[in-house]
């Protein structure tokens, strides 16, 4: 807009100047024109301004204590995991020395049951190797005493038979005898 304005009459036109509005001049323009409404619109702008600001503060307060709450409860939660965690973990702990002090006392008591086996295997083996030794050395006796008796019964049997055998020339006259007979030349003497 410029600083002249045109008045349309029925006449000639007449250009009246008006001087420049200045910054003061502007707002007592709009103070007159609008004072009384921006007057208004800034109280309510405050107002608002300040129920924004109220509520903000609330939602901040708001949203601050839920924050904590979960916190706390997170925290809570956490330190119940926690605390579960070692118990749990001391559980498996225990359990874990429970079982390898069984396999502990497992393995010993099976060693010492090797053991036990091995000392009764050698000492049965020992036993059966006394045993048979024994068997042996009466066996070669008996053996040995069979031995002799029958190189004995032997020696007196040929003993017996040497001196129960009949004479060559004996044996040779009985049996002449016997064939004479045969033939029946032979006779024997009347007993008479």
């Amino acid at each position: 807009m410029s600083n002249t304005q045109a008045t349309a009459t029925a006449g000639p036109v007449v250009v009246v100047e008006r001087p420049a509005p200045t910054a003061g001049n502007v707002d007592k323009i709009r103070d007159i024109i609008f004072g009384g409404q921006m007057k208004e619109y800034e109280s309510r702008f405050l107002r608002l301004e300040e129920m924004v600001r109220a509520e903000m503060n609330d939602v901040r307060e708001t949203t601050r204590q839920r924050l904590d709450s979960l916190e706390a409860v997170v925290r809570r939660e956490l330190d119940e995991l926690a605390l579960r965690d070692k118990a749990e973990r001391s559980e498996r702990l225990e359990a874990f020395e429970r079982v390898a002090a069984d396999l502990k006392s497992q393995g010993e008591s099976l060693l010492r049951k090797i053991g036990d086996s091995d000392t009764r295997h050698a000492d049965a083996e020992r036993a059966i190797r006394n045993d048979a030794a024994t068997q042996t050395a009466q066996l070669r006796d008996e053996i040995q005493k069979r031995t002799q008796d029958l190189a004995a019964s032997l020696d007196r049997r040929f003993r017996e038979l040497n001196s129960s055998k009949t004479d060559r020339a004996a044996l040779a006259s009985m049996l002449s005898e016997v064939a004479l007979r045969l033939q029946g030349d032979f006779e024997l003497p009347s007993a008479g």
